[in-house]
């Protein structure tokens, strides 16, 4: 589910449309919706943890670089650039963000159904 939040529409191509559900009642609706926040939440908490362990790697490198005198010479630059730790804080950065917008948009959905009834 991650993999798909972090792709654009334009990525994932005609699996971008959700299906059409017939739910029957409005109830039901509003029930999938609650349900579709909690699970954005559970994802955004587990993107939560994992910015926080890339933090923490982050703080081990910067102590191993200062132990070493690294950080001024290029060594540290070669070291974190083979760590790929930048990029890995960067997708989770994207993350956060695509799983922020889809909650709005579900948010938005039940305001609107909830408005509707």
């Amino acid at each position: 589910m991650i993999e798909e939040m972090s792709r654009r529409p334009e990525q994932i191509g005609s699996k971008a449309r959700l299906p059409r559900r017939d739910f029957g009642t409005p109830e039901i609706s509003i029930m999938e919706e609650i349900s579709l926040l909690r699970e954005i939440k559970d994802i955004r908490d587990e993107l939560n943890i994992l910015h926080r362990v890339l933090n923490d790697q982050r703080d081990v490198i910067d102590k191993l670089a200062h132990h070493l005198n690294w950080h001024e010479t290029r060594h540290f630059d070669d070291f974190m650039r083979a760590s790929g730790l930048k990029s890995r804080e960067d997708r989770i950065e994207k993350l956060k963000d695509d799983a922020q917008m889809v909650q709005d948009s579900v948010c938005l959905c039940l305001f609107v159904q909830c408005v509707s009834n």
